[in-house]
Parts: C-alpha cells; structure tokens; sequence
C-alpha cells in the first residue's frame, strides 16, 4: 500500500470470464481501486489498446504484448494474470483436397490467419517446428478477415519476420471462403470457419483432445494466450496499483475455481463441468489455471523461444523483463 492515499479510479477492459465476474459484480474489489469495468470481446480490447491506448488496464494478446517490449519507449506494463488460455491442436483446420493428411503434409501450403502474430498462430508455428519439423519459411502465408474481409492489422507496424511471405487476401475474399474454395489449404482459427463441414474441410487432428492431454503430460504446458496490461504512465505514477490489481485478479479467479469444485448446482450451463474440472485437476493439479511468473516460468520461457525463433520478438528479451519485479507470486 505504499504511495496509496485516496482510491484511484481505473478503466478496465476484459473479456466476459467466470475469472474475471467478481471484479465488475464487486464481489471483489482491488485495494486502493476504484475499477470501470468495461465487457468487450477481446480482439476488440486488443486493436483499441494497441491504436489508441483506450483503456488504463486491459487484457492483451501476450504474442502483441511481447512485439511490444521491443518498442522504445515501451507502452504498456503487464502483471503475470493470464486471463485466456487454450490448447490449440482443435485450431488446424485443412482442405482434405489439398492432400493433408498429417503435420509434416503443411510444408510448401498456403496457410491463412487473422493476423500473423496472434498468440494462437505464435503457439501452434512453434508446435509444428518443434514437433513436426515444419518451419513457417517453408509455408505462404494469408492474413484477412476469417468470415468477412477484415479491418487493417491491429498492429499498423507489423514488419513481416525475414524469410517468410504473408500476403493479403484478394479484394472481397475472406479466409474462410479461400479455404473453401481451395484457394487456401489451411486455416488457423480459435473457432469452427463457417465452411466447416467435417469431411471435405476439416480439423487435421480431429482426436485433438487425447493429442492435447497428451502434450500437457510431456511438456507441462498449458499455453498462455492474454494477459492483463496497465498503461505504463499510470504503473509509473501508481506502481502499488500492479500488486493491487494482481491480488484481485488472483482471488477471482480463485473464486471461480471454488464455484467449479464445491458448489452443488452447475454454475455454468454444461453438463458435465464438474466431472471436466476433476479430469483437469487430475491431470494439472487443483491450481490448473496459475497466475505468477514462477508457476508459468517453463511456459512463458517456451513461448519466449518461439517467438524469437519467429522472429516477433527481440533476442534480448527475457520473462523477467515481462513483469515488475515486486509482483509476489
């Protein structure tokens, strides 16, 4: 509480999260803070905070945060609250015409993607050097609206990684429709394109569940996709407000959790959440969602490697130069 006089009143932007419920219902307040808080989706919250500095404190994608601190001046301070995480072997989405029928077929393909530097498309590159030894110079790539031609790129700055062709869609054409029509061959995407039909166009891993349950049991990765930002100027004026805001951010999520394993009515609508949340716990532990840098060390270290290797982040950059030191874990 150091430097903490009368509450500070805060913007926050974040996604609609069982995580994130108790901040906007007040059921849990940061200490010293005064939130706004503001439900948008989070591809909205990333291009406004990216062009505009919209908010004081947002969720961000972690990739754009990462591009971000090799900026001088840096814009943004971020505190280890990861407030989306996913596996991503469900995201691969091919046209079975193309002649895919596993990982190492991708060589040579025209792969499409919102944006290049999303974390899903940083995650799943890495995935696919990594494991199956195909490197994204060995692909062509397109970026553009998924279902509808898209808006400009969220980060108006993005330099293309040396070695690696990214083109835009044709006027009037979304990925979804290239990929349709053959004009693409893959797709990476977070959900089902529109022209998903599971036949023609469809998952290149359809067993991704037992894939993904078993990557975690190998590597003890559960990627991270967003985290939580302050607009450095207020963290330079109010540094107290990032151990404030990290500890509310902890207690809601830990509030969700218990909501998962002790209440005795679904507090989502699926039927099977409670026996999903001890599948999970069994195999990552009660804890399955960490906050903190230490619980997350080997992942952020992980994803730090990829992008470097991709070429969205300077070698330099270490995990502790994401955070302020004094965050606790």
């Amino acid at each position: 509480r150091e430097g903490m006089k009368d509450d500070i009143r805060l913007t926050l932007a974040c996604g609609d999260y069982d995580r994130t419920r108790p901040l906007w219902d007040g059921s849990v307040r940061p200490e010293g803070i005064s939130l706004n808080c503001i439900v948008l989706e989070p591809n909205e919250i990333f291009r406004r905070m990216l062009k505009e500095e919209a908010f004081d404190v947002s969720e961000m994608s972690l990739s754009n945060y990462i591009t971000e601190c090799g900026k001088n001046p840096r814009r943004f301070v971020a505190i280890p609250v990861f407030l989306s995480r996913a596996f991503r072997h469900s995201n691969l989405y091919v046209n079975r015409r193309s002649g895919i029928r596993e990982a190492r077929d991708l060589r040579g393909k025209r792969i499409g993607v919102s944006e290049y530097h999303t974390t899903l498309a940083l995650w799943l590159r890495g995935i696919l050097q990594e494991e199956y030894q195909v490197s994204p110079a060995e692909a062509e790539w397109f970026t553009g609206g998924v279902e509808a031609p898209g808006p400009d790129d969220r980060m108006g700055d993005f330099t293309p990684p040396p070695g690696v062709k990214i083109h835009r869609p044709p006027p009037g054409k979304c990925l979804s429709g290239m990929l349709r029509d053959g004009e693409l061959d893959v797709l990476l995407n977070p959900r089902k394109p529109g022209c998903y039909d599971g036949r023609e166009i469809a998952r290149l891993w359809e067993n991704y569940r037992e894939m993904e349950t078993d990557y975690y049991a190998r590597t003890k990765i559960f990627p991270i996709m967003h985290v939580v930002v302050i607009k450095r100027e207020i963290y330079m004026k109010h540094p107290w407000a990032a151990q404030s805001l990290y500890r509310a951010f902890t207690r809601a999520k830990e509030t969700a959790i218990t909501k998962l394993t002790r209440m005795g009515t679904l507090p989502v609508t699926l039927p099977w959440a409670f026996s999903e949340a001890e599948r999970a716990m069994d195999l990552m532990g009660r804890d399955f969602w960490p906050y903190g840098v230490e619980a997350n060390r080997h992942v952020l270290e992980t994803m730090l490697r990829y992008a470097k290797e991709q070429g969205l982040c300077l070698p330099r950059i270490t995990v502790d130069d994401l955070f302020p030191a004094k965050i606790a874990d």
